[in-house]
């Protein structure tokens, strides 16, 4: 279903979705798989749909994508509280995993800012700065690109690019 909806062809990724949903109904990665599709779509209903199936939608993972989408659907209040909600989450988690290291929170937090109008530098500058001491080919999305949407946030395109330059580059990548 990735690959298909990589290359656009959202038709044989739901079909793919639907057969991944027919043989594990219950798995979060396909409900994930759901939501993403759902995104790209545009279709926001759906999307919330696919995260609130979660087995446990309250999890940073699942607020993380409730915020995406909020975000991306323009409703910065459901952003807003998600985000705050992660925030708790992560104050009280007793485990940090690979993902809690990433700056995938304070990317969130100040895209909503600069929505809101708001000033995103203090954000997006410390954003570089913990990204810079991360290694640039972790598995983590959110550390591999982050300091590039941080610059773009702050309106620095040319470092934005040699950002990702680097991160693409770093281990004989592509672009």
């Amino acid at each position: 279903a990735q690959a298909w909806q990589a290359v656009g062809d959202y038709s044989r990724a739901r079909k793919w979705l639907a057969e991944g949903a027919r043989m594990k109904p219950d798995a979060d990665d396909v409900k994930i798989l759901e939501a993403r599709l759902s995104i790209v779509q545009t279709d926001w209903a759906a999307a919330r749909a696919a995260i609130a199936s979660l087995s446990d939608s309250t999890t940073r993972y699942a607020l993380g994508w409730l915020s995406i989408v909020c975000l991306a659907s323009g409703d910065l209040t459901c952003a807003r509280d998600a985000t705050r909600d992660i925030e708790t989450a992560y104050a009280r988690a007793d485990v940090r995993t690979g993902a809690d290291s990433c700056c995938a929170l304070q990317i969130r937090e100040a895209t909503l800012r600069t929505r809101l109008g708001e000033p995103a530098n203090a954000s997006a500058e410390e954003i570089i700065r913990r990204t810079r001491s991360m290694p640039r080919t972790s598995y983590w999305d959110d550390i591999r690109y982050s300091d590039a949407e941080a610059h773009v946030l702050l309106g620095k395109y040319e470092a934005a690019v040699k950002a990702l330059e680097e991160t693409l580059l770093s281990d004989g990548g592509f672009i």
